[in-house]
C-alpha cells in the first residue's frame, strides 16, 4: 500500500492477499508466483513504458485515497472490535 500511496506502479505475485492489493492492469502487474521470467518480463514492461508506469501509478494512488483513507480504515477497525 506504500508504493501505491505514493502513485508507484505495483508488481506483485498472483497469491492471495497480493492478487487483493493490486488490480492487475489497473494499479499494478500480476506473476505467477514463482515465475521469475514473468517478473523479469513485468519489470522491463514497466521500466520500457513510462505512459503504462504513470497511468498505472495514478490507479493505485486514486484507490489508496478512495478505499483506504484513514477514516474508512477507522471505521472498518471499530466496527470489527464491535462485532467481537
Amino acid at each position: 500500500m506504500e508504493g501505491a500511496a505514493a502513485a508507484k506502479p505495483l508488481i506483485g505475485t498472483d497469491i492471495p492477499g497480493i492478487c487483493c492489493a493490486i488490480q492487475a492492469g489497473k494499479t499494478g502487474l500480476l506473476v505467477p508466483a514463482k515465475d521469475e521470467g514473468a517478473l523479469t518480463e513485468a519489470i522491463q514492461t514497466l521500466a520500457a513504458d513510462l505512459e503504462l508506469r504513470s497511468r498505472l501509478g495514478q490507479n493505485a494512488r486514486k484507490r489508496v485515497e478512495q478505499e483506504f483513507s484513514r477514516e474508512k480504515v477507522l471505521k472498518s477497525l471499530l466496527e470489527f472490535y464491535r462485532q467481537l
